[in-house]
Formats: structure tokens, C-alpha cells, sequence
């Protein structure tokens, strides 16, 4: 069975990883950075002589105020941008399911698909306690079922 790229980090391109990387560490400091007005706050709350110096001496609260415009933007901005997203998600997969139910696989596909015996498998299915060894391209070298009868 494949796995996907993204649990598969080393078949990404480089240029992929270093993309993901960089839009990381960007979304990381922008987070760090609306975080900002509360650690304010809590520094202010403390006490901290730093703060008051710059918040309420210097007339700081001034800058904040002017701030929270840029703040209401930025959040109105993702909060509009997210309900855009939804939407078109909405009209473009509007009465397509897409989430189906699997198809039930028989003893002998199983059986197949791991380039096993059905028989045996059968044995395996009704065993309590299985351990099964694989090499490194999964393939299956050996099963221990706890009797001698599993064993490939």
C-alpha cells in the first residue's frame, strides 16, 4: 500500500520541504505575533516596571489603539476569507459524495494481495495470538501463531 507524502516526508522535492518550512515558520511568527497584546497585558498585570514605562508614561496605549484596526482587519479578513472557502467547498461538491462505504474483501483477495495461502490464512484469522514478520519490502516472511501448524 502507498503512503502519502505528507506521512512520507523524504519523497517530498526539496523545494517542497523548504516551502513547508518557510510557511511554518512565517504562520509561527504571525501567531507568536496576535499573541502579543496579551502577553501585554499579563506583563502589565504582573507588574512589570517595563511595561509601565512604555505603556503609560510614554503614552503606548496610544499605538494599541491605533492597532486594533489592523487587528480587526486582519481577523475579519481570515474569518472572511474561511467562510469564502466553505462556501465554494459548499457549491462545488454540493450533492457529490464523495465518502463511500469500502468494498468488503474476501479470504482470497487478502490472501492474493499478500501473496499468501488462503488456507493458511483462514488458520491465522482464528488464531488468538499471531505474530507476523515481514522484511523490508512487506513482505510477509513468517507468522508464529503459538502452534506449529501457522508457521509458513
Amino acid at each position: 500500500m502507498k503512503r502519502l507524502v505528507i506521512e512520507r516526508p523524504d519523497l517530498q522535492s526539496p523545494l517542497q520541504r523548504t516551502t513547508t518550512g518557510v510557511l511554518t515558520f512565517i504562520f509561527w511568527l504571525f501567531w507568536i505575533y496576535l499573541w502579543l497584546p496579551l502577553i501585554s497585558l499579563v506583563a502589565w498585570g504582573l507588574g512589570i516596571q517595563l511595561f509601565y514605562d512604555n505603556f503609560i508614561d510614554n503614552e503606548g496605549y496610544q499605538l494599541l489603539i491605533t492597532q486594533w484596526k489592523w487587528y480587526v482587519f486582519v481577523l475579519a479578513l481570515i474569518v472572511f476569507l474561511l467562510i469564502g472557502w466553505a462556501r465554494y467547498n459548499l457549491l462545488r461538491f454540493r450533492d457529490k459524495e464523495r465518502r463511500k462505504k469500502p468494498m468488503p474483501v474476501d479470504l482470497v483477495t487478502h490472501a492474493r494481495d499478500f501473496k499468501i495461502d488462503a488456507s493458511r490464512l483462514a488458520v491465522w484469522l482464528s488464531a488468538k495470538h499471531l505474530v507476523i514478520h515481514h522484511d523490508e519490502h512487506g513482505i510477509i516472511n513468517r507468522v508464529e501463531t503459538g502452534d506449529t501448524s501457522g508457521n509458513i
